[in-house]
């Protein structure tokens, strides 16, 4: 093992010696708007390990073969490879689910086959009359023992005890995660596979659509937030630790972190042999990939990837750190789309099942893209691909990566990754393989209809199978009922008995084979949804509160009601989305938020289930008021930036009513040799304040003088900034007074003559 990388794992011997992720898009978990297979490197495939699950967000194997997968709403699922999930533990009644939030991050301890740790990562809904509100809440790390029959015991809680409001102001004695933003606050637990240790990624849970105080918590070394922590698998901190290694009472807060200055390390991997690799999720520019020492300072909120971050870049503390140095740059950095970007930071590959190319490298997805990508590494975590500039560079992989949420070593030497579907039962816990030789076929069962009265004939179909040599394919259909099995590629088999029926293809190619199944419920007809309220042409300003009504009838059940009816609330934002909730019954409702501007919509869908679990659904989107919204200056072509974009004025955006952000304009220009300072907006808000977009047309701007000390705006004359000086000069004489403000944005004066 190289030296330098042997040092920086085993930290804790070097300071003696010498002087180890959290999300949505926009920080996020989001809902891609559309989802294929991915696009592997010749000789590589992907298998389903579990599938059937409902937006499953992170998986963890056992050492015996079971797969354990979290779904965001606080389902925990088991199953065994290609077996079907069973719910293990629904904690769902106090898990807040609201947007990015939710159930997501989840482990099993390093020595499970003796005590059977299983680690669960939350947010906390303090508010359990309102569940799954946008209310700032709190997080919490939870243990719970699981047996060789799958019951699980209580939850112990580990980290995040604090759970009776809001985190209060930090302190270190005060074991409290905060998630105030419904974004980027936890997302992944991990255990060390050296000694059982556990490391758990805090986002700064602040706005992601203005500049938040709140984003400083970063660098507070008693706050949790914005950090990566190591602790105990009891929740302590560690004797030896970066921050306070004098401190003997390891129930402290600077006992617990790792590292700090974290926007969202959504994804992390600890190594057997090297720094934790953290996938940093960025805010408006760019996503990062960064290899971790103790002790590093990430530099956000000052710093997103290699730029200064507009709207923060202007505070003392961001100059300060700017002027120290202080802050740690990552392995490699890539600016985000147009429709944003959430890196999935993943594990490196280190094995010799795969080409040697494909060694040796850290491999990460972007979930709003679909591209999954590797940074080649030396032994000294050095990057080896870069451009002219000296930049690192990462390779392409995969394409239509579409999905996938969680992205780690997998069974068998393979990259395993979980795909979050579209929030229906298509989800999916899969593993990227490479198969010297043969590949394995794939399988793809459908079936029409996959309902009806009795008797039900079933015509099924292989179409879609296939074998990447092109070898020929064996087919095996299994119809569920009990009935004799049909090696046909496309059976029609006759239903005569009232259930529901799990039909499973199994398709071979001699010597590997591939399975697909497909749902007949026979004897049923699905339930009619009806969505009445909202309609399409409704628009929303943020805060307004959206009324749900709909209903459903069902051929054998009547009418439904209460829990048979399901609202699901998502917002879709650029090229992605974020779900946003769920309700059930009749009405419902729930509230538009003040976070997302013009280029969101929500998209409401009512789903109807019967009782059998077939189930119908109706979908309406609904679109944001919107107006102009202009930044301007005097003088003109000065750098200013709108929630986080920058830009030069006049700069325009059609923008959302209600929405809440923040703008702020360069401190200083230089102007035809001049240099010009920044006075005043014409709505009186500091040089970095937030706004709310209102209901009408609007345009602010920003005023420069000269000489700041009179007051003056750069294009003043000089007759006027005399003027000025005489009434400064003679304040007691009102026949000379002079007065100054700004009316519809111009600069006037009036004589205060007696």
């Amino acid at each position: 093992m190289d030296g330098r990388r042997a040092c920086r794992r085993e930290w804790s011997a070097c300071l003696l010696g010498a002087g180890a992720l959290v999300a949505s898009l926009l920080a996020v978990l989001f809902v891609p708007t559309h989802a294929v297979a991915a696009a592997l490197p010749s000789g590589f495939s992907e298998r389903v390990l579990v599938g059937g699950l409902s937006s499953p967000v992170a998986a963890a194997t056992a050492p015996d073969g079971r797969v354990f997968v979290a779904e965001k709403t606080g389902v925990v699922k088991v199953a065994m490879p290609g077996g079907e999930a069973q719910t293990l533990l629904d904690i769902s009644s106090r898990v807040n689910s609201y947007q990015d939030r939710g159930l997501l991050g989840l482990a099993v301890d390093r020595d499970f086959s003796e005590n059977g740790y299983l680690y669960l990562l939350y947010t906390y809904d303090v508010a359990p009359l309102q569940p799954d509100s946008a209310d700032p809440m709190v997080a919490r790390l939870s243990r719970v023992t699981v047996g060789s029959n799958n019951t699980a015991s209580a939850e112990t809680v580990l980290l995040g005890s604090y759970d009776s409001g809001p985190c209060p102001q930090a302190s270190n004695t005060l074991d409290c995660i905060p998630s105030d933003g419904t974004s980027h606050s936890i997302g992944t637990i991990r255990v060390d596979p050296n000694d059982g240790t556990l490391w758990v990624g805090v986002g700064d849970s602040a706005s992601f659509s203005r500049v938040d105080e709140l984003a400083f918590r970063t660098y507070d070394e008693q706050s949790l937030a914005g950090k990566l922590l190591h602790v105990d698998r009891n929740g302590r901190g560690l004797s030896v630790n970066p921050f306070c290694p004098t401190n003997t009472d390891l129930t402290n807060v600077c006992t617990k972190l790792y590292a700090k200055g974290f926007r969202n390390p959504f994804r992390f991997t600890v190594r057997p042999d090297g720094p934790p690799i953290v996938g940093d999720v960025g805010w408006r520019a760019a996503e990062e990939l960064d290899i971790v020492s103790p002790g590093d300072n990430m530099g956000w909120p000052c710093w997103e990837g290699n730029s200064r971050t507009p709207g923060y870049e202007d505070d003392q503390r961001c100059q300060d750190l700017y002027a120290s140095g202080g802050d740690t740059k990552p392995l490699y950095t890539y600016p985000q789309a147009s429709g944003g970007g959430a890196i999935v930071g993943g594990p490196e590959y280190t094995g010799s099942d795969w080409p040697a190319e494909y060694r040796n490298s850290i491999y990460l997805g972007d979930y709003a893209t679909g591209l999954l990508r590797r940074v080649r590494i030396d032994d000294s975590d050095r990057c080896l691909d870069k451009d002219t500039s000296g930049a690192c560079v990462a390779r392409s992989f995969a394409s239509d990566w579409y999905g996938g949420v969680d992205l780690q070593d997998g069974p068998g030497g393979g990259l395993l990754y979980v795909e979050f579907g579209d929030g229906g039962p298509n989800g999916a816990v899969k593993v990227i393989e490479y198969t010297d030789g043969n590949l394995a076929p794939t399988a793809k069962a459908s079936a029409d209809p996959l309902f009806g009265a009795l008797p039900l004939p079933v015509q099924f179909s292989s179409a879609g199978s296939s074998d990447p040599e092109d070898a020929a394919l064996t087919y095996d259909w299994d119809f569920g009922d009990g009935s004799p099995h049909s090696s046909e590629a496309n059976p029609l088999h006759e239903y005569g008995t009232q259930g529901d029926y799990t039909a499973r293809l199994t398709v071979s190619d001699g010597s590997k084979t591939a399975s697909s199944t497909v749902r007949i419920s026979a004897g049923n007809t699905p339930p009619t949804a009806s969505l009445n309220s909202p309609t399409s042409d409704l628009t929303y300003k943020a805060g307004d509160v959206v009324e749900l009504k709909g209903s459903a009838v069902d051929a054998e059940d009547g009418t439904l009601s209460g829990s048979s009816l399901e609202w699901k609330v998502i917002l879709r934002h650029g090229t992605h989305a974020h779900p946003l909730t769920t309700r059930t019954g009749e009405t419902a409702s729930f509230t538009t938020s003040d976070d997302h501007d013009a280029d969101s919509l929500y998209e409401i869908t009512l789903i109807a289930t019967d009782s059998r679990g077939l189930s119908s659904e109706k979908t309406v989107g609904i679109k944001p008021k919107t107006v102009q919204y202009t930044l301007d200056s005097d003088p003109a072509g000065v750098p200013v930036s709108y929630s986080g974009v920058s830009g030069t004025t006049p700069m325009t955006r059609t923008s959302a009513v209600g929405y809440r952000t923040t703008i702020s304009a360069s401190q200083t220009v230089v102007v035809d040799g001049r240099t010009l300072t920044f006075d005043r907006w014409s709505d009186g808000g500091a040089r970095s304040h937030d706004i709310v977009i209102p209901d009408t047309d609007a345009t602010v701007k920003a005023f420069y003088v000269e000489d700041k000390a009179l007051g003056m705006p750069a294009t003043a004359s000089s007759v006027e900034k005399a003027g000025l000086e005489a009434g400064k000069a003679n304040d007691g004489d009102s026949s000379t007074r002079w007065s100054s403000a700004f009316a519809d944005n111009q600069w006037w004066q009036v004589d205060l003559g007696s």
